[in-house]
């Protein structure tokens, strides 16, 4: 297993922190890689998470 740390769609650079209530909702490929990553909020958004491995990079 791996972590990696992306960052939602509408953050600043440096940003990985979402700060609102919600759930998170993981769709996956039928070989079980990630698809899309989501955050539904109590507002009612859904905030998606950049899947680039590149862009999630801490440098």
């Amino acid at each position: 297993m791996r972590i990696v740390p992306h960052r939602p769609e509408n953050a600043a650079r440096g940003e990985r922190l979402l700060n609102a209530s919600g759930i998170g909702l993981l769709k996956l490929n039928s070989d079980g890689s990630p698809k899309a990553v989501l955050q539904l909020t109590a507002k009612g958004e859904a905030i998606a998470f950049e899947m680039s491995e590149q862009d999630a990079r801490w440098e």
